[in-house]
């Protein structure tokens, strides 16, 4: 679990105060979950930086300081103003576009899995379970692969190439993560979970529970 609000937390009296002044309608209290979920790209420096913890044998700890940095340049790519770089913010910026992905991206059914692909490039894959598991998660997916092509679609308004849409070889996508190891780590709560890193910086993860896969997921590099 990390942050996604840099300068989110006080300690009372003090810090409250000046929080309120600097950052006047930010919350001083509520929390809250949104459906949606980090960019791709995102979503790899997250897992890279769990995944080097694990190696060093410092638990599921993540560099709060790289997850704020990757919010942020996100933001500037996404042209969000947000005074405390919040998550949130981003989501809310983009709320419009987000429900129209979702609205035409709709969950097929008996699907288990989903392959992500922005411009002509794969940028991740993730296989559940069950059609059930696949189905709770997939608007939290297609948001997550929205925010990716809202990004470059900031970069074609400004005059980059135009869409060129080919078919890619999903195999050789899964291929190059079985060429680099895979370690095993005892997961946060139930099962073992699986990493690997290629030398590129693709990630890759499962979760496996009593024998079975629960969860893949194969991340581009950035």
């Amino acid at each position: 679990v990390s942050c996604v609000e840099e300068h989110r937390w006080g300690f009372g009296g003090f810090s409250q105060i000046l929080q309120a002044r600097l950052f006047p309608g930010v919350p001083g209290e509520k929390m809250g979950s949104e459906l949606n979920c980090f960019s791709p790209e995102v979503r790899n420096s997250l897992r890279s930086s769990v995944s080097g913890s694990l190696r060093r044998r410092q638990g599921h700890s993540s560099s709060q300081r790289t997850v704020w940095e990757e919010i942020k340049k996100e933001q500037d790519e996404l042209r969000v103003r947000s005074a405390t770089h919040a998550m949130k913010d981003t989501w809310d910026s983009c709320r419009a576009q987000l429900d129209e992905f979702k609205a035409c991206l709709k969950y097929p059914e008996e699907a288990v899995g989903m392959v992500g692909m922005v411009d002509d490039q794969i940028v991740s894959f993730d296989l559940f379970d069950k059609a059930s598991t696949c189905e709770s998660l997939w608007g939290r997916l297609v948001s997550s692969y929205a925010l990716s092509r809202l990004k470059k679609g900031a970069l074609v308004a400004a005059g980059g190439p135009e869409d060129e849409f080919e078919f890619h070889d999903i195999e050789g996508f899964i291929e190059r993560t079985r060429k680099t190891e895979w370690r095993s780590h005892r997961a946060v709560g139930e099962g073992v979970e699986y990493r690997a890193q290629t030398e590129d910086g693709m990630e890759g993860f499962a979760l496996q529970y009593d024998g079975k896969l629960v969860h893949g997921s194969l991340l581009a590099a950035k």
